[in-house]
């Protein structure tokens, strides 16, 4: 049985990280289903709160394996100057996030992709293996990573490559992105043009570090 006070003690050390991004979060339950029901609303512009919804899973998939999802059964979008802003959650591919009874995580509007430019090494090691751990058990065939071309990024993906080898079956050169790499996990690449024209839901790598580093 999920323990709603340690579930709670973990939700308040991740507040600071969602403040910063402009969010208020509250725990409504955790389900029969050990999946923990949020409330959030916006106070600043920040990400988009999709992003911190799932940083948070994987958070509490890192340190309290029991926990089998986040789900936002609530969302209030703020005020309205908050709402004119760019990062407004109900005009991009995530608004079935802020929907009564949404999935816990939709699937991904493309190929999932993580952007690591501007991390050092260690940073952007860690927002790799968070990356890849939340998104390798929901049978995702293809990972876009962005930001190879820069010493801590590109040194980070070989570091990480060399590590956990058996977890890709075959990488490439993105065919439109010098700076991007493709990781196919599920089935070898026969074509390394596959990834030409699809599209990519692009999460930025320090949306995986904030939470992580207010939980430690």
């Amino acid at each position: 049985m999920i323990d709603i006070k340690r579930v709670g003690s973990i939700l308040d050390r991740l507040g600071p990280a969602a403040e910063r991004e402009g969010l208020t979060l509250e725990l409504c339950r955790v389900n029969e289903e050990s999946v923990i029901e949020l409330r959030a609303r916006r106070n600043a512009p920040g990400v988009p709160i999709a992003f911190m919804v799932r940083a948070i899973e994987g958070t509490f998939r890192r340190y309290y394996p029991e926990v089998s999802g986040v789900r936002l059964v609530d969302y209030d979008p703020g005020p309205d100057e908050v709402r004119a802003q760019k990062t407004r959650i109900e005009d991009t591919v995530f608004a079935p996030l802020v929907r009564h009874k949404a999935p816990i995580v939709p699937a991904p509007a493309g190929i999932p992709g993580l952007d690591l430019r501007g991390l050092d090494r260690a940073r952007a090691v860690r927002a790799l293996e968070n990356f890849v751990d939340l998104w390798g058990p929901r049978e995702v065939d293809r990972l876009k990573i962005v930001g190879r071309t820069e010493d801590g990024p590109g040194r980070a993906i070989q570091k990480w490559l060399h590590l956990y080898a058996d977890r890709v079956q075959s990488q490439h050169p993105d065919a439109t992105d010098p700076e991007a790499l493709i990781l196919h996990l599920s089935r070898a690449c026969q074509d390394p043009s596959c990834s030409q024209g699809e599209p990519v839901e692009l999460m930025p790598g320090k949306i995986l570090l904030t939470a992580e580093e207010d939980f430690a």
